[in-house]
């Protein structure tokens, strides 16, 4: 069987001239909405169910921690392979306020 995560990460890294197309067999994703902290505002698209908290690398920055919230809001975002926008509810992830090494900020 297909392992979507292996297939998601397949379909990121294309040239910048094509417009990616998910792979045969790849599930549509949830949406999600980062608050707070150095990715406030950003959406994105996670594939599976909603994990309990996100890790994002931000390179010579570190890994900010995002968790999950009981919000729910209208995220905005394309649908996969194509230029058509489309509008979903998404889960609020809120940043746990601490830096990459576990400080409260």
């Amino acid at each position: 069987m297909l392992d979507p995560t292996a297939a998601r990460r397949h379909v990121l890294h294309v040239p910048a001239s094509t417009i990616p197309t998910p792979p045969e067999g790849v599930i549509e994703g949830v949406a999600i909405r980062m608050r707070g902290g150095p990715c406030d505002g950003r959406t994105g698209e996670y594939i599976g169910s909603y994990p309990q908290h996100i890790d994002v690398n931000l390179g010579a920055f570190g890994v900010w921690r995002y968790l999950m919230t009981g919000e729910f809001e209208d995220v905005e975002d394309f649908r996969p392979g194509t230029l058509d926008k489309r509008t979903r509810q998404g889960r609020i992830y809120e940043w746990n306020g601490r830096d990459p090494d576990g400080h409260k900020i």
